[in-house]
């Protein structure tokens, strides 16, 4: 019996050792644990004070440079006008034609929407014409309307945001007679049998401004008419427009050789080509031609996209390029009744007429 106690004793100071050990273990576990939470809830502070440092600092940042880049648009804007406002903006309302200066730089297009993965940015579609580009719209089926819009709000603002007298327009328009050049011509386009000759004979009257541009003012120290502007303040002569509509229509292959060169050539003697190409007729080798010296507008994947962005790392679904269109009839007639009724009474040193569409008019420099 004594055995069997001494052991129930032993037994019962083990039990109560081991307890003692466990409670201690449990005890400094908890402990641990909430050392380690309290370390763990400083690190999210800092980490959290730091973060909310850092957004400030970046709200700040980009608060600033937004300011910056809404008032350079602002900025932009001012300088631009006509080339640049929405037909809907008040300005096209109190329209009045300018009278001296130059053509502005940059012509809007539409708008550029570039989809984010968080939020979408909306800028001005701008193409610097004056300052040396071509268009070309590419388009097929009912996506040529869209493509003939454009084309015809561009021609209308690269003549009303320019002061009288400074822009001629040379176009051809094999289908339709001239009405796709919204009104702002009176052209007697020839029947379909003379449109090929007629073509030819305006593009030959074009590369004879070339060589007369070429050989009376530009030099080695001034190349373009823009570095005679840079030296001299404006340009010497008024710059050209080619307005085609319908292209490939009535061109031969001779013809589209000459307007290769006009392309290619014109930017520096202030002859800008802008085009409706329809990719149904057009091959890819006369396009191809064109493409490498105009910014392209093409319709890709169901949208308008710059050419270029098919080659690019962002896809056009990234892009939406919203066209423009013409404004409402009353609004563009009043527009060219006042751009025209004041070209008739311009006279300026260098006397032009607001259109030039006779194959067999003299050179007026």
């Amino acid at each position: 019996m004594v055995e069997e106690q001494i052991v129930e004793e032993l037994t019962e100071v083990l039990h109560q050792a081991q307890k003692r050990q466990e409670e201690q273990v449990n005890q400094e576990y908890k402990a641990e644990i909430a050392a380690v939470e309290a370390e763990h809830q400083e690190s999210l502070h800092q980490i959290d004070e730091i973060l909310t440092e850092q957004i400030d600092t970046l709200l700040t940042s980009h608060s600033a440079e937004l300011n910056d880049n809404v008032s350079d648009f602002q900025q932009l804007l001012e300088e631009l006008q006509g080339a640049a406002y929405d037909w809907d903006d008040e300005f096209w309302h109190t329209f009045t034609p300018r009278r001296e200066g130059d053509p502005p730089a940059c012509h809007r297009v539409g708008k550029l929407r570039i989809n984010g993965h968080f939020n979408q940015l909306e800028t001005l579609a701008l193409l610097p014409i004056i300052d040396g580009q071509n268009v070309i719209f590419k388009a097929s089926g009912a996506a040529k309307d869209q493509a003939l819009q454009a084309f015809q709000s561009l021609i209308l603002r690269l003549v009303a945001a320019s002061p009288v007298g400074r822009v001629l327009l040379v176009t051809i328009d094999p289908q339709g007679r001239g009405d796709n050049v919204v009104g702002l011509v009176d052209i007697n386009q020839k029947e379909t049998t003379e449109m090929t000759a007629y073509i030819e004979a305006n593009l030959d009257n074009l590369l004879r401004h070339l060589s007369s541009v070429e050989e009376t003012y530009l030099s080695y120290t001034c190349p373009t008419l823009a570095d005679i502007r840079s030296h001299r303040g404006i340009y010497p002569i008024p710059h050209r427009i080619l307005a085609i509509a319908n292209f490939p229509h009535g061109f031969s292959t001779t013809a589209i050789q000459k307007l290769a060169v006009i392309m290619k050539q014109g930017a520096k003697c202030g002859v800008h080509t802008v085009m409706v190409a329809d990719t149904d007729l057009a091959t890819e080798a006369d396009l191809e031609k064109l493409d490498n010296s105009a910014s392209v507008i093409s319709y890709q994947q169901d949208r308008f996209v710059y050419q270029n962005m098919e080659y690019s790392e962002e896809s056009p679904q990234d892009f939406d390029l919203e066209l423009d269109r013409l404004p409402e009839a009353s609004l563009a007639q009043t527009i060219i009744g006042a751009v025209g009724k004041l070209a008739m009474n311009h006279q300026a040193d260098t006397t032009l007429p607001l259109s030039d569409t006779s194959a067999t008019s003299a050179e007026d420099e």
